[in-house]
């Protein structure tokens, strides 16, 4: 009966009756959504909310680079190559363009998703970290209007307790891990 209430708490959250297989009810039920305070619940929304927009902006971002246009051409274009082939050498810049697209790519569905959460931040940190340098390396007064925000919602999850990013794979997995 306990598993019903959950259930039927979860349905109210979402504002409506869901039909709800078995197989969800054991994935709500791992969850522990039932049991969850209000304030617990808004800090693992907030966190949710944080991870999704970063994950996609990266996953996009990345996902434009690898299929839209190619990483080869992105190296080529004139705000990468052109900017930087007096200032560094050419190896350099082209592993640069390849690390940061592949890396966006795949941090931000992995933080998307949520799974290896943290690696994904760490890898996603570096890159914000070398287009910081690159940017002030062209210009040295450059716009900050697309590093900081990413930057903060990056230090953000980074901060906040992993308790409470428990819509993600991480947190399936560590619960299937201890049953």
């Amino acid at each position: 009966m306990g598993d019903w209430n959950r259930v039927n708490r979860m349905r109210m959250l979402a504002g409506a009756i869901l039909p709800i297989s078995s197989r969800s009810v054991i994935f709500l039920k791992d969850l522990s959504l039932g049991s969850m305070s209000t304030p617990h619940l808004n800090s693992s929304i907030a966190v949710l909310t944080l991870r999704l927009v970063l994950g996609f902006v990266f996953l996009m971002q990345g996902f434009g680079k690898v299929f839209t246009w190619g990483v080869e051409k992105v190296f080529q274009m004139d705000f990468f190559y052109d900017t930087y082939k007096d200032l560094l050498p050419e190896f350099l810049i082209r592993a640069t363009a390849y690390y940061t697209s592949y890396v966006e790519l795949i941090g931000g569905l992995l933080v998307v998703i949520g799974l290896k959460r943290d690696y994904a931040l760490y890898a996603l940190a570096s890159v914000l970290v070398i287009v910081t340098f690159g940017h002030g390396l062209a210009k040295p007064i450059w716009d900050l209007s697309h590093v900081m925000p990413r930057t903060i919602l990056l230090v953000a999850l980074l901060i906040l307790p992993k308790e409470y990013d428990v819509f993600s794979v991480d947190h399936f997995l560590k619960r299937r891990k201890g049953k």
